[in-house]
């Protein structure tokens, strides 16, 4: 299949992650869905001026691994879909990977990666051209109405072929 620039909008599960006892959430097991958090953590950005910069960024975006929670935040209104927590992500290495959710998109590092989340279902994400956006977002039930939630932007520079290990797939 030829590569295409497209603009795709995937909706992930909307359900936030909440908070273990100790204050922590474990690693998300694969027999659970996949949740979201909303997370503060070091990175650098390019201003419009160009200038590069460096500290805290806040995201609202899937990290399955290890967090601390940082605080619970107030809530405007009941349903108004904003997050109930703010989560340090961190991570610590398994031997067995097997059994635990992966995170993707991955917003973490040099570049945004999408492994494969949907792609088996829906082979035209393979082959996504440069250019193309894919818009990740939640429903969220707001005022009485469901609403489509942008959370993550991917531009596509370039695509390769991957076959994530099995024991990453659980």
């Amino acid at each position: 299949m030829e590569d295409r620039r497209c603009f795709v909008q995937f909706s992930h599960p909307g359900r936030e992650h909440e908070p273990d006892r100790s204050g922590r959430k474990s690693w998300n097991k694969s027999n659970r869905s996949h949740g979201r958090k909303f997370m503060r953590f070091h990175g650098a950005w390019t201003e419009a001026d160009g200038g590069e910069r460096t500290g805290d960024l806040y995201a609202w975006g899937e990290w399955e691994p290890e967090s601390e929670l940082l605080r619970a935040l107030d809530q405007p209104k009941r349903d108004s879909g904003y997050p109930r927590y703010l989560w340090r992500p961190y991570y610590v290495p398994k031997g067995d990977y097997g059994g635990l959710h992966n995170t993707d998109p991955f917003i973490f590092g040099e570049r945004f990666l999408y492994s494969n989340c949907g792609q088996g279902s829906k082979p035209g994400l393979l082959h996504l051209g440069g250019g193309s956006i894919i818009a990740f977002g939640s429903g969220k039930e707001i005022g009485g109405a469901r609403q489509w939630m942008l959370d993550t932007v991917l531009v596509v520079k370039d695509s390769m072929e991957y076959s994530p290990p099995a024991m990453l797939t659980g």
